[in-house]
């Protein structure tokens, strides 16, 4: 029984991470193929699309299972850490790519929208395992905060050597 905020939250993200394995897998091939953005392809590629399907389905577990908030709320939070670090380095190095944040049917491109709806797994992990112990939550939430300020502080800075034509 879900009987407080941080239950709630860590509900909604065991969903979310369950759809998104969920579409992944059901359009496996366009998923292993957005791997190249990252330099990936061929049996690398199929084994980290297997990988990361395999991780999101083993957090959405262990979210609806009976383990600790912290458990479950810091294994969510790594999840949003490596799925904000990876929307970061596309956009701050330009690629326009899907995101296939839910599979191939998913038609978002990486932009600042993907990139913090990102944010908010990351985030919603670290409130979820630390919504017991304030001074942890603020710790925690300035540690996501120097991050996330550095991530969209290089975004800022591609965009505007973009638009002033300068090399990167």
């Amino acid at each position: 029984m879900v009987d407080d905020a941080a239950g709630w939250v860590r509900y909604a993200l065991a969903v979310t991470l369950l759809v998104a394995a969920g579409a992944k897998a059901r359009d496996l091939g366009p998923f292993i193929g957005s791997l190249r953005s990252y330099g990936l392809g061929g049996p690398p590629a199929t084994a980290a699309a297997a990988m990361i399907i395999v991780v999101e389905v083993a957090a959405s577990a262990v979210s609806f299972a009976a383990t600790s908030d912290v458990v479950a709320g810091m294994l969510c939070a790594v999840l949003g850490l490596f799925f904000t670090a990876a929307q970061t380095y596309l956009l701050a190095t330009g690629q326009r790519v899907s995101c296939l944040c839910f599979g191939a049917r998913s038609a978002d491109h990486v932009s600042p929208r993907t990139w913090g709806r990102a944010v908010v797994v990351l985030l919603s992990g670290l409130f979820v395992a630390f919504a017991g112990s304030p001074t942890r939550a603020a710790e925690a939430v300035t540690i996501a905060g120097g991050v996330l300020l550095f991530a969209a502080v290089a975004i800022a800075d591609r965009s505007l050597r973009a638009r002033r034509r300068q090399p990167v």
